[in-house]
């Protein structure tokens, strides 16, 4: 029997050869390929972790620093203040029967008491005592009734959103404020809406408005800093956040890990 290959044995030999090598140069190129884009997003998730931290360590930074803001103006500026007012209540029975100078006496002891209320007002708004002593659903009812506006603010309260622990509820509380400002400033609307919910170890916020609508994920490309700032705070938590699709008013979701 004749042993010996034919020139079409060894061209078939030949092309099965560059097959073979084709599929391993195929299959190598794949392989460093996917480590390659592995290795980039493995690179891409540690600089969004950290990131994420460097933007929570500022936020407790400033929180921080609001604290000791809210407490200085309270506990310094308004208390002399609240002094210089005492003072001043008992001289005015002593004042002389001069028209000229009980005017200008009264309008002083008035721009007194406004620099007290602003005192007040500003160290609240930095540091509330509602958020700090009752948690952050009377925080936001509280909003909800003393808030100046013609758009009514309607809160749907869940207590167990009481039991955060404060740098929590202080985050959710700046993120909720800002949308009901945002809301009231921009949305044209007549009511806004707070609710909170519990349901299968999640907790929900849902924040929004029966106003205008507008497209979110476009307003956050085009501009609206306000609203990167937001989701940057959700974010910052480890929360998760939706913004559904309406042809009217206007909703974000915000849940949480219960």
């Amino acid at each position: 029997m004749d042993s010996s290959l034919t020139p079409f044995d060894l061209v078939l030999a030949g092309s099965l050869l560059v097959f073979l090598i084709t599929v391993v140069i195929i299959g190598l190129y794949y392989y460093y390929s996917r480590r390659m884009v592995m290795a980039d997003l493995e690179k891409n998730q540690i600089s969004l972790t950290y990131q994420k931290e460097l933007l929570r360590n500022e936020i407790q930074t400033i929180e921080k620093e609001r604290k000791r803001i809210a407490r200085d103006l309270h506990d310094e500026v308004g208390t002399n203040l609240s002094y210089v007012n005492l003072i001043l209540s008992q001289l005015g029975s002593s004042l002389p029967e001069n028209q000229q100078f009980q005017d200008k006496f009264r309008i002083c002891a008035t721009q007194l008491n406004k620099s007290i209320a602003d005192v007040r007002r500003i160290s609240h708004a930095l540091l509330p005592p509602v958020l700090d002593m009752f948690g952050l659903v009377p925080a936001i009812q509280e909003i909800a009734d003393n808030i100046e506006s013609d758009i009514a603010i309607r809160v749907d309260t869940d207590n167990s959103f009481n039991d955060f622990d404060k740098d929590l509820s202080l985050q959710l509380y700046r993120i909720i404020l800002e949308l009901i400002n945002n809301g009231i400033k921009h949305s044209g609307g007549t009511e806004i809406f707070v609710i909170f919910n519990s349901e299968d170890n999640k907790k929900y916020i849902r924040i929004g408005n029966n106003g205008a609508a507008f497209d979110f994920y476009k307003k956050m490309k085009t501009g609206g800093l306000g609203l990167k700032n937001i989701i940057s705070r959700i974010e910052s938590m480890g929360a998760e956040w939706q913004v559904p699709k309406s042809e009217s008013g206007f909703e974000i979701k915000i849940t949480i890990d219960a």
